[in-house]
């Protein structure tokens, strides 16, 4: 048995547990922004960006909720505020209802007004999308839009949803940088491998428009893959098999080393355990992959605390770097479009 603690995707889950007092369907509603401290207030830092398309909600960015950077939050559906309380304390078991809270230009409050509004349970989805959208403008920035930027969160159904909707929306830019980072796994991840290797194999030409490539879906300028000690299983899978085709440099850190996939088991009492039942290897070499070992990149960055704080990212910028050396280096294949026909 304890030869095999080590093993990855071993775990038990739910079933007869302790419940806390209050149970389990106490929550604290969320308003998806940084805040801070200031004349003895609460003070909204930032508002974090959501996407409705998606279902990701910044409630303060709903609309008829006018609140902005700066603002100092008073009160909770009339319950005064200050700094020297737990603010979250007015927030318990009102996610997914609708407060009021008392907001103002100034801390005396002299120019407040209310306003209605939607707290959310968790932030996670919020916090993350807002991540991936700065990481897009930096390297929009960055390479002057010649580069396009696609994040990764697994290797599952949310990884293809978010590959095929920005992959697809890029396909006017020179290079690609795909981000691996904290990526949970899921499956293998050899449709987004495929699609990327896409080369052109004819053009078609049209009466009315210019002409088109077929396959029509390809970014056949330099890719770069983003990875760190935060992915594993398919997240594992991605930067081998990155390496392995030669798609381009794996910049970051080396993954977390989770080559042992298992199946999930339901017992009695609601609960659920995996099993470890199956691994990856490598056909050609005779040798297992991945596990407790992971993937090591072909360029090695750290980002330190202080470059967090101070709101860098030493991957994202090699990265960036990497794709437009390599830009620098590719060559130009005229189009050697053919003359229409003349039938006598």
């Amino acid at each position: 048995m304890f030869s095999h603690l080590s093993v990855s995707h071993m775990a038990i889950a739910g079933g007869d547990v302790a419940v806390p007092q209050g149970g389990f369907n106490e929550t604290v509603g969320l308003l998806g922004v940084d805040l801070e401290i200031a004349d003895g207030r609460y003070r909204i830092k930032r508002i974090l960006r959501g996407d409705n398309t998606r279902g990701i909600v910044s409630p303060l960015e709903q609309p008829g909720v006018d609140v902005k950077p700066g603002e100092y939050l008073l009160a909770v559906d009339g319950a005064e505020i200050k700094s020297a309380e737990n603010l979250y304390r007015y927030f318990l078991n009102k996610a997914g209802k609708t407060v009021q809270l008392r907001v103002a230009t100034k801390p005396d409050g002299s120019d407040g007004r209310i306003v209605s509004l939607v707290p959310i349970s968790s932030e996670f989805p919020l916090r993350q999308n807002d991540w991936i959208e700065s990481n897009r403008a930096r390297v929009e920035e960055l390479s002057a839009g010649k580069l396009g930027y696609i994040y990764l969160p697994d290797t599952s159904d949310a990884g293809y949803n978010a590959f095929n909707r920005n992959f697809y929306a890029q396909l006017d830019k020179q290079g690609l940088i795909v981000d691996g980072r904290f990526n949970e796994g899921g499956r293998a991840a050899d449709y987004i491998i495929d699609t990327l290797r896409r080369v052109t194999l004819q053009r078609a030409v049209l009466r009315d428009a210019e002409d088109i490539r077929i396959p029509t879906g390809i970014i056949e300028g330099p890719k770069v893959l983003l990875t760190n000690e935060m992915a594993g299983s398919g997240g594992d899978t991605l930067p081998w098999m990155w390496q392995q085709t030669n798609l381009g440099p794996v910049v970051g850190r080396r993954t977390g080393g989770a080559g042992i996939g298992a199946s999930t088991h339901q017992l009695i009492d609601g609960g659920s355990f995996r099993v470890p039942d199956w691994g990856w290897y490598n056909p050609r070499s005779g040798t297992w992959l991945m596990e407790n070992r992971g993937v090591t990149p072909d360029y090695e960055v750290e980002i330190m605390p202080a470059d967090w704080r101070a709101g860098r990212d030493p991957q994202l910028e090699k990265a960036v770097q990497l794709a437009l050396e390599a830009l620098k280096k590719v060559k130009s294949v005229p189009v050697r479009r053919p003359a229409f026909s003349v039938y006598k």
